[in-house]
């Protein structure tokens, strides 16, 4: 099963920066824009959960939002 989650706040290169993140953290995100002909207008993710265990589930969460907290941290770079 499968949900997608959205990123309304986050511009696409702060996206990058937290699959960065999660992925030096052991994390794999999978950006849902990658599935569109054209990018939509925010960032999200798809987010599978079947054959996960609910302690796994609660872990990848609470990595994820570590992972939120601490992109809050770093300022967006400009251009």
């Amino acid at each position: 099963m499968h949900v997608v989650v959205w990123f309304p706040r986050l511009s696409y290169a702060q996206f990058a920066r937290l699959i960065e993140l999660a992925s030096s953290r052991g994390l794999n995100l999978l950006p849902v824009h990658q599935y569109y002909r054209q990018p939509p207008p925010h960032p999200g993710l798809l987010v599978s959960f079947s054959g996960l265990s609910a302690p796994q589930l609660r872990a990848a969460t609470e990595l994820l939002g570590h992972c939120l907290e601490d992109l809050s941290r770093v300022p967006e770079p400009t251009v």
